[in-house]
């Protein structure tokens, strides 16, 4: 045979199986499932040791009884914005927030080393805590994996976040259980006017969507919004987190002052854990 022939022949079957349809081989290849997709960046994400990320928070609070406050304030809006990194593999974190409320900015600073939390406080200064043990544990690290793999997901799409395509995944935990491990990483006996699994018992409402790159099955952006309430207020929270920056040498120093923080072994923003 001719090999002109062949390759003919070659390319017209090429074309037959694959381009009858006009879509390319890699669309007809088998959808990923939602659960897949979790599983897939859930691996992904265990085995990441850094990144950075910028945050922000919008956060509505109501009084259901306005005449018990002292100036009688019946709402409050505020905002939280942040940037940060965080580096597993050295166990260290570093986060600068910014609060607004009412108009007025407050700058917070935040180290994690190792097992001690350093908080630079308005008015306050420079203060450090312990944080809870099992921050950076690998058992709490196994009780997130085992939780996030019997979370619930529902593919949404895809969507385009810092330039790369991603799929859009909803979450929806149960209120109790996402409680239970965010308590984990605080010990018994901090001081706090509320501690995290007892959030519990407001919390009525929480909606989690990631944004997964469909590359590297990293997150690029976390989405969550919380209802609360109490007998005396509610209050809708909505975060939202970027991720970049995935695998980069980080540098987190504390600074002098910081390195001069003074034990603290409560404070009323319930910020704090064990006080050194």
């Amino acid at each position: 045979m001719d090999r002109r022939i062949f390759v003919f022949l070659a390319v017209f079957l090429l074309f037959v199986s694959t381009g009858c349809n006009n879509q390319p081989a890699q669309d007809v290849q088998k959808a990923l499932t939602a659960e897949e997709i979790r599983d897939k960046s859930i691996d992904a994400m265990e085995k990441a040791t850094s990144h950075e990320f910028e945050t922000e928070m919008n956060i509505n609070t109501k009084l259901k009884n306005p005449e018990a406050s002292p100036i009688g304030l019946r709402e409050v809006d505020w905002t939280i914005e942040g940037t940060g990194k965080f580096d597993k593999k050295n166990k260290k974190m570093y986060m600068n927030m910014t609060m607004d409320m009412f108009g007025v900015k407050m700058n917070m600073e935040q180290y994690i080393i190792g097992d001690t939390q350093y908080i630079k406080m308005p008015m306050l200064g420079w203060v450090k805590n312990k944080t809870g043990e099992g921050i950076w544990s690998q058992e709490y690290a196994q009780t997130e994996v085992e939780f996030l793999r019997n979370v619930p997901v529902i593919l949404e799409g895809t969507e385009n976040v810092n330039s790369k395509e991603c799929y859009v995944l909803k979450i929806n935990p149960e209120v109790n259980d996402l409680m239970k491990l965010l308590s984990k990483n605080y010990q018994p006996g901090m001081s706090m006017n509320m501690r995290v699994d007892e959030m519990g018992n407001i919390v009525k409402s929480v909606e989690l969507k990631e944004w997964i790159d469909k590359d590297t099955f990293l997150v690029s952006r976390m989405w969550m919004a919380m209802n609360m309430e109490n007998e005396n207020m509610t209050t809708n929270l909505v975060m939202t987190v970027d991720m970049h920056n995935y695998n980069e040498p980080m540098s987190i120093e504390l600074t002098e002052d910081a390195k001069n923080a003074q034990g603290i072994a409560s404070l009323g923003s319930g910020a704090m854990g064990t006080g050194l």
